[in-house]
């Protein structure tokens, strides 16, 4: 592939952002590898998916160095791209696998985005974090005014939108932003994935579904809604099959 690399190690399968004289910005190539990838990893027996980049950032967010050519027609591209990584940001938020961000350095714009849309963000100590868009007299447009709300606060992040100013690794930590920081983030990462027991499997997708849902409903509704997935998975192949577990554990 020309812009990502894609390797397992350990459980986890991870992709890598991989132009790093351009920040791994993004651009239409990337986001097909991307998807590819994503189809090669959900198929996979990986227990994890990882998420980080090559260099010294993360993700600078789009490319704007004219790499995608749209005829000048910035309405019709602009539309089709914000579309394409909502559905990006969707399928992250309901993959198979919990996914972890492994941010080795800046994180900026579409990049945070990105980010936010993992499960998880670990974070090198020089990394960068900033929702630059309104410097430039636009919006965050890849969920970034719907993800960073949910995971800093709505007036933390109205702060980091409104005023384009840029956060690093220690505050990011302290607000939420990510959920630790450590001088090489994608062993951080393997790690982690490492202590989530049932990695792929239902269990670990009803509670992310849970949760993100849960987050838009009213606490009646979304404590319904808790019932409902306990109950489907009660009676589930992967919950009879972890009583059998515990059973035959607690004999021995």
């Amino acid at each position: 592939m020309e812009t990502i690399k894609v390797a397992q190690v350990g459980s986890a399968g991870v992709i890598t952002l991989n132009r790093p004289e351009k920040l791994n910005a993004i651009t239409t190539t990337m986001l097909d590898e991307i998807d590819i990838a994503l189809h090669k990893i959900e198929t996979s027996d990986a227990s994890a998916l990882i998420l980080t980049g090559a260099g010294r950032g993360f993700c600078a967010g789009s490319d704007i160095s004219g790499e995608d050519q749209h005829g000048g027609d910035t309405r019709s591209f602009a539309d089709s791209r914000i579309r394409r990584m909502h559905d990006l940001i969707l399928r992250l938020a309901e993959f198979r696998q919990p996914s972890i961000a492994a941010l080795n350095g800046l994180a900026y714009g579409g990049g945070l985005e990105l980010a936010m849309a993992c499960t998880f963000r670990t974070a090198a100590p020089r990394a960068k974090f900033c929702m630059p868009e309104i410097r430039h007299s636009l919006v965050p447009s890849y969920g970034g005014t719907q993800l960073l709300p949910a995971l800093v606060g709505r007036a933390r992040a109205l702060q980091m939108m409104l005023t384009g100013e840029s956060v690093d690794a220690e505050e990011a930590l302290r607000t939420g932003l990510v959920n630790l920081v450590d001088p090489d983030p994608l062993a951080a990462a393997i790690a982690l994935a490492g202590r989530m027991p049932n990695g792929a499997g239902l269990a670990q997708r009803m509670i992310r579904r849970s949760v993100t849902s849960g987050a838009s409903l009213g606490l009646a509704a979304a404590l319904d809604l808790e019932r409902e997935l306990a109950m489907e998975i009660a009676v589930s192949d992967d919950a009879l099959q972890g009583a059998a577990r515990f059973a035959n554990r607690t004999r021995n």
